[in-house]
């Protein structure tokens, strides 16, 4: 098992005295002295205390706004001691590399001091040193729930109000990841999950149930409460699925015994069954992250075999989304796209193309500067005209994603006859149509994006264009995502209330609906319409609903980004600039439209079809006009927002398919997301 240590954070202190007198009793105030404590993040920016795991296994730990402390003081003289709690963390910094928090220093404590800080646990009692460490097990087993879990310690000795020491957190206990790769041809169900030692007879964990208390002061366990059993996932409901060809990873924050035993082994029980393979126990030490690897093959559950050097994948049909992942035992080997070339100012070309991957800092991305073409499909030229893909198949390109273009002399179309269906993967990362000996077959799966948000759940295609990666249809969402705890959106507004917001200035986050077929819009139920129309034309928002607050003028931050709370995980409303990117590269929005009738014909506008060479597919979702009813579909009815302050006070940048423009924050667009 690969070890890798998790964080450390370095706290500086800085004594400082505060004329606010808070009240610690009812019948008196007193000038209260404080420590004003600046903590340093990690290298990486953040805007909260999460976890977070790379391609290469590590993991990092960053704040989360609201993120609490509880402190403990014991005097020097006499030995008094004192529990402070909930002391949040407050002024993160842009970039995410500091927090800071003030400690009141409790009137009982006088003189030279020892502090004591615990994250992700209590106190057992009011002015105790023993700290009750948390039940760790989190239901799902995902990453996100046990960050709130982790627990952290620091200690500033020998310290008064004058003081200014550097102090460090440490971890008390560790992260142990397994990760379960399907590799058969059929979904595998997973309900629990669990390890434990060989007949129960070596406890290799402690805060085995939750009952743990250690001394903070001496960092000693005044209750162990051993186990030889951890649970890694336990489901009340429905059991998860594991695709073919994907990993799933579970996680659990555990304490490792101090006490380690060699020679003993660990069983894995999946669905409380003990895998045939058993592993080797190591001893393990706080503030590590342990992985472990697991494979569902037709022979069952064992250990993840080594991965081969070269690899080999079927060149998909494009029917779920235009880009595709290719998989080995859950790791991306390639991308496979169907994607817009512009090669030149007149002609450009549709076509397939392949990216091997490349460790991107730490993550797995494509390497967008070896694409490799594996069949033209068509070239258009700027009248619109569609030719036939000629004798251009297995040629190269190579995008510049600073400048989110084909690099000069980038693009070089192929010279073979047929297109070609199967792509070999070299070990140095090399894509071919040529046979490597000894490859083994790579599993090709759509990349779309599931959005779970409560009760309601919607599937999204990706489609690249350039660099940039778009949803392939517009947003469809009746609920904020989980920054705001999924809540709904407001829909059920009606025009009376709607006026009344532009009157007063208050720019409302609502939700409305484009047209069923291209004629009906229910102004005041948006989410009352047919699902097959919200899956065809999405939803339309208000500009405050990509935040989800009210906007009032005081707030205006013109050509200031919002804080965007509506995106699915990973993805988020375009800025300006992401969109005039767009824009610049298609140079014909035409090349977005895919503008069809109530039949789903393709639209004949100016005596030609749409082109949507790109593959973006915009749709005649028009919009609302404040308190209007919804606009009829036109040509270049497809309007979409940015997240983007406008240069004018209560405007914000879209896109329509002319230009960028501004408008008002009531109007009601569709939105598309991209990537972060």
């Amino acid at each position: 098992m690969k070890r890798v240590i998790i964080i450390a954070l370095l706290l500086s202190i800085f004594g400082s005295c505060n004329k606010e007198e808070p009240s610690y009793n009812n019948d008196a105030q007193v000038a209260v002295r404080t420590l004003s404590i600046v903590a340093q993040m990690p290298t990486e920016p953040a805007t909260r205390l999460y976890l977070q795991e790379n391609a290469e296994g590590n993991i990092n730990v960053k704040w989360k706004e609201g993120d609490k402390l509880n402190l403990c003081f014991v005097a020097h003289n006499g030995g008094t001691v004192k529990t402070v709690n909930d002391i949040p963390i407050i002024g993160i910094s842009e970039e995410g590399k500091k927090g800071k928090f003030t400690i009141p220093i409790p009137p009982a404590i006088e003189g030279r001091f020892d502090l004591y800080g615990i994250y992700g646990a209590s106190f057992e009692e009011a002015d105790s040193k023993v700290v009750l460490l948390p039940n760790s097990l989190v239901e799902s087993g995902s990453l996100e729930g046990a960050q709130d879990i982790v627990v952290l310690k620091f200690a500033a000795l020998d310290i008064d109000d004058q003081s200014t020491p550097s102090v460090s957190f440490s971890h008390i206990g560790s992260i142990i990841g397994v990760w379960l790769t399907n590799s058969t041809q059929t979904a595998q169900e997973i309900s629990s999950l669990a390890i434990e030692s060989d007949g129960g007879e070596f406890d290799w964990i402690e805060n085995g149930t939750g009952a743990a208390e250690l001394d903070i002061t001496t960092n000693t366990f005044v209750e162990r409460d051993s186990g030889s059993s951890l649970t890694i996932l336990d489901l009340n409901g429905p059991p998860i699925t594991i695709p073919v060809g994907e990993s799933l990873k579970f996680y659990r924050w555990f304490v490792p015994t101090t006490s380690y035993q060699p020679g003993h082994e660990l069983q894995v029980l999946i669905d409380e069954a003990a895998m045939a393979e058993e592993i080797p126990a190591i001893e393990m030490t706080a503030g590590l992250y342990y992985r472990l690897k697991l494979e569902k093959s037709d022979a069952g559950w064992g250990r993840l075999q080594p991965q081969p050097n070269s690899f080999y994948f079927t060149v998909p049909d494009f029917s779920e989304s235009e880009v595709y992942k290719v998989l080995y035992n859950g790791t991306q080997v390639a991308e496979v796209a169907r994607e817009y070339l512009k090669m030149s100012t007149t002609h450009h070309d549709k076509a397939i193309v392949a990216y091997p991957m490349v460790d991107d800092g730490g993550v797995l991305t494509a390497d967008l500067t070896k694409g490799y073409v594996t069949e033209m499909l068509a070239t258009v030229n700027n009248n619109g005209d569609v030719g036939p893909a000629a004798i251009r198949h297995g040629g190269s390109v190579s995008f510049d994603k600073a400048s989110n273009t084909i690099l000069a002399n980038g693009y070089s179309r192929g010279t073979l006859t047929s297109p070609i269906t199967t792509v070999y993967i070299g070990e140095d990362g090399s894509l071919s149509k040529d046979e490597i000996a000894g490859s083994v077959e790579a599993t090709v799966v759509p990349d779309i994006i599931t959005d779970i948000r409560g009760d309601e759940t919607n599937i999204y295609p990706i489609v690249k264009i350039a660099t940039q990666y778009w949803m392939a249809k517009n947003l469809n969402t009746g609920k904020y995502n989980s920054n705001l705890s999924f809540q709904n959106i407001p829909t059920n507004v009606s025009s009376a209330t709607w006026a009344g917001y532009l009157n007063n200035k208050e720019f409302a986050p609502i939700a409305a609906l484009a047209g069923a077929g291209l004629n009906y819009y229910d102004i005041n139920n948006a989410l009352a319409i047919s699902k097959e129309s919200r899956d065809s034309y999405g939803v339309l928002y208000t500009y405050a609903a990509i935040n989800g607050s009210v906007i009032s003028p005081s707030s205006f931050d013109l050509n200031g980004d919002i804080i965007d709370n509506i995106s699915p995980e990973g993805w988020i409303v375009p800025s300006k600039a992401e969109l005039q990117s767009l824009f610049n590269y298609v140079a014909y929005t035409k090349r977005l439209r895919q503008f069809l009738d109530s039949e789903g014909n393709p639209r004949n506008i100016s005596g030609k079809l749409d082109e949507n060479i790109s593959g973006f597919s915009a749709r005649d979702a028009s919009y609302r006009a404040g308190a209007a009813a919804w606009q009829s579909p036109g040509i270049n009815s497809a309007f979409f927002w940015s997240r983007t302050n406008g240069a004018t006070a209560e405007m914000a940048w879209f896109l329509n398919l002319i230009d960028l423009y501004e408008q008002s924050y009531m109007r009601a667009m569709s939105i598309r997301c991209i990537r972060k």
